[in-house]
């Protein structure tokens, strides 16, 4: 919330997500409304993921407590 360590807590999510996705929303094992459940949500943990991803990529911004310089 604070920006702290953004960049590693985005990282960590990203190994759980896509844990859970894999594990728990296998859709191509199923059919029928089961199949279409799993599927919205796998497609939504693929969203956050790529989410999570900008956070990797472009860190937590300028006001975060990472942004700032450091005071000696």
């Amino acid at each position: 919330m604070i920006g702290l360590k953004a960049r590693w807590a985005a990282l960590a999510m990203i190994v759980f997500t896509a844990a859970a996705t894999i594990l728990f929303h296998n859709f191509w094992d199923m059919s029928g409304d089961a199949f279409a459940q799993n599927m919205v949500h796998a497609l939504k943990n693929l969203s956050i993921l790529g989410g999570l991803l900008l956070v990797v990529a472009g860190g937590s911004g300028p006001r975060s407590m990472d942004g700032r310089p450091a005071t000696s």
